[in-house]
């Protein structure tokens, strides 16, 4: 937590030109950061089943290339909701040119339960709607080497969407997390329901 408090409250980091090591995982967590470059909308993935105010929806993580550098890391540009119809997919195009973005540096988000062996789907206009988020993953996907956290986008940088971001030792945490406990027994009650009857169906 102290770690957190003096990473989050000082002053940001510059990545295009700091002599911090950026592949050391624990030493950038919850690192303040600006972040120069442009985004890459060759592939943008889209992470299933993230609640938010009482609606599904997704968050979208959009490769960002570092200028003058081959450095890539992927920013979480926020929330967005889901249409009940699958085949409806959010419009996150991006307008081109170098941006200068603000964020946080943090590990990739857990993503909870997966209902299926496929975590990933490739859709129209470069999107993958994914089921968790592995960094090997987006890299086989896009051919690229990306630094191994993601950066959570500020609420004052550009190209973003909802982002009511949870901060760790926040109360808001500690609810999410008994949310997730109830939605996973839910899920889990769900799917023994189905199963027992799907076999008593095929007797």
């Amino acid at each position: 937590m102290e770690k957190f408090e003096t990473h989050y409250n000082g002053s940001p980091v510059d990545m295009n030109t700091s002599s911090f090591d950026q592949n050391d995982l624990a030493a950038m967590q919850w690192q303040k950061v600006t972040v120069t470059g442009h985004f890459e909308s060759e592939h943008q993935f889209l992470l299933d089943n993230q609640p938010m105010n009482f609606k599904t929806g997704y968050l979208v993580f959009t490769p960002f290339k570092l200028s003058n550098k081959s450095t890539r890391v992927l920013v979480n540009r926020g929330w967005v909701p889901a249409n009940m119809n699958r085949k409806i997919l959010p419009d996150v195009s991006l307008s081109g040119g170098t941006l200068t973005l603000l964020g946080t540096t943090k590990s990739p988000p857990f993503s909870g339960i997966t209902l299926s062996d496929n975590l990933s789907e490739n859709l129209e206009n470069g999107l993958v709607r994914i089921q968790k988020l592995e960094l090997e993953q987006i890299e086989s996907i896009t051919g690229h080497t990306f630094l191994p956290y993601i950066v959570r986008l500020d609420k004052k940088s550009p190209q973003g969407y909802l982002r009511e971001w949870v901060l760790p030792g926040s109360g808001a945490a500690k609810h999410y997390g008994y949310a997730f406990q109830w939605f996973a027994m839910a899920a889990a009650v769900i799917i023994i329901f189905l199963v027992v009857n799907f076999k008593k169906e095929t007797k």
